[in-house]
């Protein structure tokens, strides 16, 4: 982040917005994952309660 923050000052180049890109692309997954996991372990709760 750090490095990101001080290139935005020199100007945006090509490899800055490269790697932007990828680092919303990583932060997009973690969260999906991490919603699909809860959705996951919240269903398998409630069946192992139901039984």
């Amino acid at each position: 982040p750090m490095l990101i923050f001080s290139k935005v000052r020199l100007g945006v180049t090509p490899d800055l917005n490269a790697l932007a890109t990828i680092l919303i692309a990583v932060v997009t997954l973690g969260v999906i994952s991490a919603a699909l996991l809860l959705r996951y372990h919240s269903a398998k709760q409630t069946h192992q309660f139901a039984e």
